[in-house]
């Protein structure tokens, strides 16, 4: 079993390697400070749910949400296309997700 701190940094590198919106992507972690890198990855890993938005005028959107035990709220991670080959636009806890999924009390994962 790998440890703890080798997920993390293989998480966090997989993260770096995303493809990213120029200029909303790629500045996510300065923005959302209170979103890690491994939780981005984690969510994209083992979502809960997933749904495209289009609006007109504007390019499709994949929308992936889940969360991770250590973020104890939803995160929802959002991708201009599909995450497969579009690039990652931005990703941020959203209570408002509360009503539609569950909020607390958190389970431990």
């Amino acid at each position: 079993m790998d440890h703890p701190d080798d997920e993390i940094a293989r998480l966090r590198e997989a993260f770096t390697r995303l493809p990213k919106d120029i200029g909303h992507g790629d500045s996510v972690l300065i923005r959302r400070s209170d979103v890690r890198p491994e939780w981005v990855m984690q969510v994209i890993e083992d979502p809960h749910d997933r749904y495209e938005e289009s609006r007109p005028g504007m390019e499709r959107r994949t929308v992936i949400v889940g969360r991770v035990s250590e973020s104890r709220q939803w995160i929802k991670v959002v991708f201009v296309g599909d995450p497969e080959t579009g690039l990652f636009l931005t990703a941020y806890r959203d209570r408002r997700l509360d009503e539609d999924y569950g909020g607390p009390p958190w389970q431990i994962q």
